[in-house]
């Protein structure tokens, strides 16, 4: 957005699109105008074996 000069935007995440989404949104809210999160969790996969 830098590169393209583009101040803020609004992003659509599906499935793990959604993930990078979240980081995005939480570290820089004030980019994004609107976010939306499709078929997506904060966490993918487990710890289980």
């Amino acid at each position: 957005m830098d590169h393209l000069k583009i101040e803020r935007a609004n992003y659509c995440g599906l499935s793990m699109g959604g993930l990078t989404g979240i980081g995005l949104a939480a570290r820089h809210p004030e980019r994004f105008s609107r976010v939306v999160l499709s078929n997506t969790a904060a966490l993918i996969g487990s710890d289980a074996v």
